[in-house]
């Protein structure tokens, strides 16, 4: 039932607000995975092991498979296989990945020790818009 509640909820939060329903979502989910990321991965030593732990929560929660492509000073490169949100969407014409695209920003916000306006996420690749997975490239402005 969960499921199924929340792809309703993006379809028809999508059908009837249009592009800003993305940047509400985007912006919600961020801040929430930034605090997520400062309360409790934060503690964990290594970088590493915290990529790896976001990785196994997103997949427990539902979000899909996170598969990090590369994660440098200023930049990284992650795919999602079975995205919940861009599949709800499927069909769309075009990169749909709202919540997927703040929680990867928040996470990698904490990661960076970076704010809001620092990170930008674009979505290269989505199953909405017929791509057989989401690609995201995640950039940390220069300070």
């Amino acid at each position: 039932m969960r499921r199924a509640l929340t792809e309703e909820m993006l379809r028809e939060g999508w059908r009837r607000i249009g592009p800003d329903f993305a940047a509400i979502l985007y912006y919600a989910y961020f801040h929430g995975a930034l605090n997520l990321y400062r309360e409790y991965f934060q503690q964990i030593p290594r970088k590493e092991d915290r990529i790896n732990l976001v990785k196994e929560l997103f997949r427990l929660l539902g979000y899909g498979i996170a598969e990090v492509l590369k994660v440098a000073e200023t930049e990284a490169r992650v795919r999602i296989h079975d995205s919940f949100e861009c599949q709800a969407l499927k069909n769309a014409g075009e990169a749909r990945g709202g919540i997927i695209r703040g929680m990867l920003a928040g996470w990698a916000a904490g990661y960076w020790n970076a704010e809001y306006g620092e990170i930008t996420v674009r979505e290269v690749k989505c199953v909405a818009k017929g791509d057989p997975y989401c690609e995201y490239i995640i950039r940390r402005a220069k300070t």
